[in-house]
This record gives C-alpha cells, sequence and structure tokens, in this order.
C-alpha cells in the first residue's frame, strides 16, 4: 500500500457561502485525532473586483488552488498519495492539475462524485461562484489565467465521468453532451446500480486510461443523511455508497488521488459529516495500491 498524506485547505470563496471556512477549527475542537493526520494548508484574502460578478473572490480562490497543486506536488514527490480535504470544489482545480502533472505523458481518468456539474465557465455561469467551474478549467474553457494553473495541461474531456449528478445546469448540460462527456446522473443510479455505473465508466475509459483522480463532494450524498454541506439537493448517495464507489473504482483503476470536499460545520448538526469524513479517511488506504 502508498502511504496518504492529507492535505486540507479550508477555504470556502468559491461557493460564497458561510461555514465552510470553519471545518479546519472544527476538526481540531471536535477530533483532534483526525486533525493531527492532516496537513493545513493556509490561506489568505487577496484585493478583488468585487464588480466581477461573474468572478467571484477569482484571486482568493486562484491563489488558495495554487497552493494546494504545490502541497499535492511535493506529496506526489514524496512517494505518497494525496487526500484533499476541503474546502469548497474550487480547490479540486489544484488538485487535479497536480495530478496531471505528477503524471504527465499519461492520460488520466476524471471522477467526479457530485451533486452538481462545476462545468460552469465564467461566461454561462448563473451564481458567478467558482465552486461551480473547476472541471471547465480542467478541460481548458475558462480564461487563460484560470485554465493554466500550476501548468498549462489539459484534461481531455471524453476522461471525464461523473456520478450522482442532480442539479446541472442547462449550458452544462450542453457542454456535457457536446464534449462527450459521461454523466451518470442519480436518477440513472437509482434505475440501475452502482456496478452498472462502474460498468459504464469501465467502458468509456478502457484502453484510454488506466489511473484515476476521484473527487468527491459530500454533496452527492442524501442531505437527510450528510446535512454538512454548502448546496444541498434532495435525493442523492447514501452514507455507504460513496465508499462503495471508490472501492469498486479501485478495483478497475489505479487511484493516484482523491479529493473529499465542501464539508460545512455549519450545517453538520448532527455532526454525521465530520464522523464520515473520519471514516473516510481510514477506509481510504485499503484503496491505494503500490503499482506493479
Amino acid at each position: 500500500m502508498k502511504e496518504l498524506q492529507f492535505n486540507m485547505s479550508d477555504i470556502g470563496f468559491g461557493a460564497n457561502r458561510l461555514g465552510i471556512m470553519h471545518g479546519w477549527v472544527t476538526i481540531q475542537d471536535q477530533n483532534p485525532e483526525l486533525a493531527s493526520k492532516i496537513n493545513y494548508i493556509p490561506h489568505r484574502l487577496y484585493p478583488e473586483n468585487h464588480y466581477a460578478w461573474n468572478k467571484k473572490f477569482y484571486n482568493t480562490v486562484h491563489a488558495a488552488s495554487v497552493s494546494v497543486y504545490e502541497k499535492n506536488l511535493e506529496t506526489f514527490a514524496q512517494g505518497m498519495t494525496p487526500i484533499l480535504v476541503g474546502g469548497d470544489h474550487s480547490l479540486a482545480l489544484g488538485s487535479v492539475k497536480a495530478s496531471m502533472k505528477a503524471h504527465e505523458g499519461e492520460d488520466i481518468g476524471l471522477v467526479w462524485i457530485d451533486a452538481h456539474g462545476d462545468l460552469n465557465t465564467f461566461e454561462i455561469t448563473e451564481s458567478g461562484n467558482i465552486h461551480g467551474m473547476p472541471v471547465a478549467g480542467l478541460i481548458g474553457i475558462n480564461d487563460e489565467h484560470y485554465n493554466n494553473l500550476g501548468n498549462d495541461l489539459r484534461m481531455k474531456p471524453e476522461n471525464v465521468a461523473f456520478i450522482a449528478t442532480r442539479d446541472v445546469d442547462y449550458e452544462e448540460d450542453i457542454l456535457m453532451h457536446k464534449l462527450g462527456i459521461l454523466n451518470y446522473t442519480d436518477t440513472l443510479l437509482r434505475a440501475t446500480s452502482i456496478d452498472a455505473a462502474i460498468e459504464a465508466i469501465t467502458n468509456k475509459f478502457r484502453g484510454k486510461v488506466s489511473k484515476l483522480h476521484i473527487s468527491f463532494d459530500f454533496d452527492s450524498c442524501n442531505p437527510e443523511v450528510i446535512k454538512g454541506v454548502t448546496t444541498a439537493v434532495p435525493g442523492g448517495l447514501t452514507r455507504e455508497q460513496p465508499f462503495e464507489i471508490m472501492k469498486k473504482l479501485s478495483e478497475r483503476f489505479e487511484i493516484v488521488a482523491i479529493d473529499i470536499v465542501e464539508y460545512n460545520p455549519l450545517t453538520d448538526i448532527d455532526g454525521e459529516t465530520l464522523n464520515l469524513l473520519d471514516e473516510m479517511t481510514t477506509k481510504l488506504q485499503s484503496l491505494v495500491k503500490v503499482p506493479v
């Protein structure tokens, strides 16, 4: 097994909502043992153009994502597998870019477990919140400064797959179809099975990728069970299904990195989201193997 390294940024400006930035202090206070496993990545506020409604907190979010990129690259250089704990999903631009750089010359696949598409661009966004844009940046359809965060590598759209989506904007849906991105929705998942979803991803990636970066957003789960999120959407995965999905993917692909993002202690009124995060930090070790 490869050793895991948990790197955490609790920036929430990409979501433009309260609560996310209390993640680190909440973990320290309520679960010191979990906090001891995590490398905290500090961040700060930068001057912003607040008239740019479609790029809210652009400079601050960009800088935080660069910090995640650098920390994950450092983790790869040390021979460990980086696990990003967030913080809002904008940070995944940095974490996935690090995976692409660490495996430069190889195509890696991206499995995005999320209620949302996160494929908005600065032109089509309805909210201006950058946590809804990282996939667009990864495939290179946002502005150059954002697309080239860390490096100018691009994720091939056909190597991207979504699972458990149920709140995808109209323009995002058009882009998914146009770009050939697999979108295994929550509705489809309920009508079939996780095994069927894994088979669809395997067929999509067959002959193209053997390594995966998995990006998991807590809001992919049913908010009646996992409440500690910022943008809750009815429906979604059970408490057990995210790890089940990851485990089944690890049986088909080499997992190079994982994100666990959008933990919001302000809405985690029963502590169950933090409990799930704690459980996952232990369970994930079994997914990451040393390549033969």
